[in-house]
């Protein structure tokens, strides 16, 4: 509650506030769909020369599961 409304007071809902929020969804849900794809990219051109490795997936399960235990 800001200065001057009191408990009963409707709080009426601007223009320019509900363009700010939509903008942040739209940018913040561009920038998730951006990440995702980003991720699956850089996954299929990596995913070859890391299981190539001695070991292979194994090795790179076993190094993934230390750094999600580490955190």
């Amino acid at each position: 509650m800001s200065a001057g409304e009191t408990e009963g007071d409707v709080v009426r809902l601007r223009k320019r506030d509900v363009v700010g929020l939509l903008g942040c969804l739209v940018v913040g849900g561009a920038a998730l769909v951006f990440a995702i794809g980003g991720t699956r990219w850089f996954s299929r051109h990596i995913a070859p020369v890391v299981y190539d490795l001695p070991g292979g997936s194994w090795t790179v399960g076993a190094g993934l599961g230390l750094l999600s235990l580490v955190g």
